[in-house]
């Protein structure tokens, strides 16, 4: 007995698509495929800008320039100790201070040459 073929027999007619049948799925398995790549994407860069942001908030926070204050003053100190240097306390607070007021006036100095950036350029 000779069995029908697939288009013949009508049990078997969508088992097999053609190739007119299978390009929209393939096509629409790529289109989502493309679009899961993308929203991974997506939050990995959303993820990056949240450290970032979070990186950014730390080295202009006031904590860290009291920190980095504290900290170069105490290594001065212990330098001007060890060099033997007189009024090592006293002395080792110009560094220190010259630091807290460097990054305290930078952002106002900053923002003035930003100002006269953008006046020229428009």
């Amino acid at each position: 007995m000779k069995t029908p073929s697939p288009t013949q027999h009508p049990q078997h007619a969508s088992a097999a698509p053609t190739k007119q049948q299978q390009a929209p799925i393939a096509s629409t398995q790529q289109q989502q495929t493309r679009l899961r790549l993308l929203e991974q994407d997506i939050a990995h860069i959303k993820e990056r800008n949240t450290r970032v942001e979070l990186d950014k908030a730390w080295e202009t926070s006031g904590l860290r320039r009291l920190m980095v204050t504290a900290m170069t003053y105490l290594v001065v100190v212990s330098f001007f100790l060890a060099a033997k240097l007189p009024t090592p306390y006293l002395s080792s607070l110009v560094p220190a201070a010259a630091y807290l007021l460097s990054t305290t006036s930078l952002p106002w100095f900053k923002r003035v040459w930003l100002d006269r950036q953008q006046q020229k350029h428009k």
